[in-house]
């Protein structure tokens, strides 16, 4: 797996437009993944968009139950604050990116033993 880089996708343009663009300036196989934690219609369509820009694979990891167990359920018993104020979905939004990244180290591992 030389020279291959796991993008975490999320369908928007920043990200669709990174996989030509490490493709491109530094000549990387692009696997994205994408972590479904409840608030993506269509979770399949992002994938395809994303093997049609030219992902190597499309991933799609369905966390919506750990989401809710491991984050926003003990957030809510901890009546958690961000920023001073009582939760909200800016909150959440902050603490999706320690699922993701957790994905994305789990992915690499078992990737490395492919």
């Amino acid at each position: 797996m030389e020279n291959t880089v796991i993008l975490a996708y999320s369908g928007g343009l920043d990200t669709s437009v990174a996989i030509r663009w490490l493709q491109e300036t530094y000549g990387y196989n692009v696997i994205t993944l994408t972590v479904d934690i409840g608030n993506e219609k269509d979770i399949n369509a992002v994938a395809n968009r994303a093997k049609v820009i030219g992902a190597q694979k499309a991933i799609t990891v369905d966390a919506k139950q750990d989401f809710l167990k491991y984050f926003v359920w003990p957030a809510l018993q901890a009546n958690a604050l961000y920023e001073g104020v009582k939760i909200s979905f800016l909150f959440f939004t902050q603490i999706e990116t320690f699922l993701f990244t957790s994905s994305r180290v789990l992915l690499c591992i078992l990737l490395s033993m492919m």
